[in-house]
């Protein structure tokens, strides 16, 4: 036990030493939206579908939906991580693994906006669902400018948790170049994930059968005194 905390007690001594020789990484982080695309081919048993499949995914109601779905807001986004390591010499042979850069870039392209088929355009109704899915589609963009800063100070705030990693002699350099970016990938994917989960779930609240049956209502009230006016 006395040797193996020895062994710690150095590694400890090594890190702060290189910790002392170096920088901290520089951290950027991007996000970036595709133009929004509007697609009118999808029935609403297609949306209903769909939208079954994200409550499923995303809320731990009754994934069944009893209303039909006439609109859905789909953005199909990607996650790009790439961090450069390098490598600094200290004495007896131990090598510093520590990262130069991170940077993080979350992209949205696809956004797509669904009205279903069967509504037909200028009608309340078709009205009424395009604006329900624009600020579905706008929630999403404001949800990304709101999260990069803070995923920035996250990703900054790495280094003091993850730090640098020391090796002996004999050690995999490129095998514990990976651990150690694993480790920092992981960490920021993590978080996003976190943050994914939480938009859809916010967007789900809007998505209930109390806000269809009222969209629906708005429409039948102003059919209703449109076609009282017309006696």
């Amino acid at each position: 036990m006395q040797c193996s905390s020895a062994k710690t007690d150095d590694l400890s001594t090594y890190r702060q030493e290189c910790l002392d020789f170096i920088s901290r990484p520089k951290v950027e982080v991007f996000g970036s939206y595709g133009n929004l695309r509007y697609n009118y081919d999808k029935d609403s048993t297609y949306l209903t579908q769909e939208q079954e499949k994200k409550v499923k995914a995303y809320s731990s109601e009754d994934a069944q939906i009893e209303l039909k779905v006439l609109g859905l807001t789909k953005m199909q986004d990607t996650v790009d991580f790439k961090a450069e390591f390098t490598q600094l010499a200290l004495n007896k042979g131990y090598v510093c693994l520590y990262p130069e850069s991170i940077q993080v870039s979350i992209d949205y392209y696809l956004p797509t906006i669904y009205i279903a088929s069967e509504l037909e355009k200028g009608t309340c109704l078709y009205d009424v669902t395009l604006r329900h899915e624009r600020t579905h589609a706008q929630i999403y963009i404001e949800a990304l400018d709101y999260f990069l800063p803070r995923l920035k100070k996250y990703a900054d705030a790495l280094f003091d948790n993850i730090g640098v990693k020391v090796i002996t002699k004999g050690e995999s350099v490129d095998n514990a170049m990976a651990d150690l970016s694993k480790s920092y990938h992981d960490a920021v994917q993590k978080r996003i994930d976190a943050w994914y989960k939480a938009v859809e779930k916010e967007q789900l609240k809007m998505d209930t059968i109390d806000q269809y049956k009222l969209e629906s209502r708005i429409c039948q009230e102003i059919e209703a005194a449109e076609n009282a006016e017309e006696f």
